[in-house]
């Protein structure tokens, strides 16, 4: 079949019984493809999130605006920018689906004004705003792996539980006097492999993984990295964890989930002529999964 990625048909291919995009592609890669390039808006990119099958991507802009791309028609599908919509969109999470069809793709993001988005093919153009804690200004959002629950979290001290469909909160992990953690909560996530997992990072220096079902603390990394951004993630297997460090220098860190002492192996950036470690500060860290490869989003444009 040839692809027209023209805006107006990208959507009406997507949706086609001989489309490229259907079918789920669970392929192993031994290498990557040349980077591509395409530039998609005035303003800087501020976060990007693949959906299920990476088949949509979705990316807010320091505008405030959001674009729903295509992966594999190389597209804009949508492109969503209201009056409500002033400051960026700070975190984003699709909700788990095995239905690869943009029907039936639903997307959550966090705003600095204690609301959320929430955007479905169905909305188009727009996405419906929700208002959930005047007091927080939220840095982190992500569904659970079992689709009805989501956490939220950033300037309070604590990590919020909503259920979706009724968007009512069911649980809360700390508050003002046992607090999750005592500054920004910058990353919270459900673990995909264990769904009563939950791992937060914050500007505190802390790494906590929270049994959910129990509503405290399981395992910790205290006072070893310093969390700024999307910077912690759980490997496919469940047993180790790799940080992205902010201030400290301490850079991209795997972790043994067994054993937290110490980090497995820290991986250097690059070395001053001095002989000098030199490690940027790490926005965000990703896992691939099953293969033994971590991404990381840094400071220094690499």
């Amino acid at each position: 079949m040839q692809v027209n990625t023209t805006r107006t048909m990208a959507a009406v291919q997507e949706k086609a019984a001989d489309s490229p995009m259907k079918n789920r592609r669970d392929l192993s890669f031994s290498h990557f493809s040349r980077r591509y390039r395409s530039k998609l808006a005035n303003s800087d990119a501020f976060y990007v999130r693949f959906n299920t099958d990476a088949g949509l991507a979705a990316v807010s802009f320091f505008d405030g605006s959001l674009q729903i791309i295509s992966t594999m028609l190389g597209d804009r599908l949508y492109q969503i920018h209201d009056d409500q919509m002033v400051m960026p969109v700070t975190s984003l999470a699709w909700k788990p689906s095995r239905d690869e069809s943009t029907d039936s793709q639903k997307l959550l993001g966090a705003c600095l004004n204690g609301s959320i988005i929430r955007w479905t093919a169905n909305h188009s153009n727009t996405v419906e705003h929700i208002s959930l804690n005047d007091e927080q200004m939220y840095h982190a959002i992500d569904f659970s792996g079992d689709t009805r629950r989501f956490c939220v979290a950033g300037t309070q001290p604590y990590i919020e539980i909503y259920d979706e469909d009724r968007m009512q909160r069911v649980q809360q992990i700390g508050d003002r006097v046992n607090p999750a953690h005592s500054n920004k909560i910058f990353t919270c996530k459900f673990n995909p492999q264990a769904p009563n997992m939950l791992v937060s990072g914050s500007w505190d220096k802390q790494v906590r993984f929270w049994d959910v079902r129990a509503n405290r603390l399981n395992i910790s990394i205290g006072g070893k990295t310093s969390i700024c951004g999307d910077g912690v993630d759980v490997s496919y297997c469940n047993n180790y964890a790799v940080t992205g460090g902010g201030t400290l220098g301490e850079g991209v860190q795997i972790w043994d989930l067994r054993r937290l002492e110490k980090p497995v192996k820290k991986m250097v950036w690059s070395i001053a002529y001095n002989g000098d470690i030199i490690n940027p500060i790490v926005n965000s860290v990703k896992f691939i999964p099953r293969q033994n490869l971590v991404m990381a989003g840094c400071s220094d444009d690499q």
